[in-house]
């Protein structure tokens, strides 16, 4: 069946003025908002579990309420995208929870205005394997 460039444009438009008629009010978003946050977290809890056996040893509640409290350290840091916070949980998991205020050059990066989250998220991975490749060798 083939459809007149008219009678799909018709559609289009109806459609189009369905849409303006559905509201979505602010407390539906902060629901759906806590709830991809509260999935990312249990993700982000089983990839820790999965692969750093001390982090399978924790009760999950409490690993997960870590997870939480590094996700929200992340994106104070400027570190937006899910994969910019899981790596900053995971260098917390590695170098310590206080990783981000013990470590002077930590500190110094994740402070900066004039860099980006990519750039700190790199970097971050990037210290953490060089800080275990040194202690590797030690």
């Amino acid at each position: 069946m083939r459809f007149s460039s008219r009678a799909i444009e018709w559609h289009i438009v109806s459609f189009c003025s369905e849409l303006k008629m559905i509201q979505i009010r602010e407390s539906q978003i902060c629901a759906l908002a806590t709830d991809c946050r509260t999935r990312f977290a249990d993700r982000v809890t089983t990839f820790l579990q999965q692969h750093f056996p001390d982090a399978a040893k924790l009760p999950r509640n409490e690993l997960h309420c870590g997870v939480v409290k590094q996700l929200a350290n992340a994106g104070a840091y400027g570190l937006e995208s899910e994969q910019q916070q899981a790596t900053y949980a995971a260098a917390a998991w590695l170098l310590g929870e206080d990783f981000d205020a013990r470590i002077p050059a930590v500190k110094a990066v994740l402070d900066s205005h004039e860099t980006s989250g990519e750039y700190k998220s790199r970097w971050l991975a990037d210290f953490a394997q060089q800080m275990f490749a040194i202690l590797e060798r030690a």
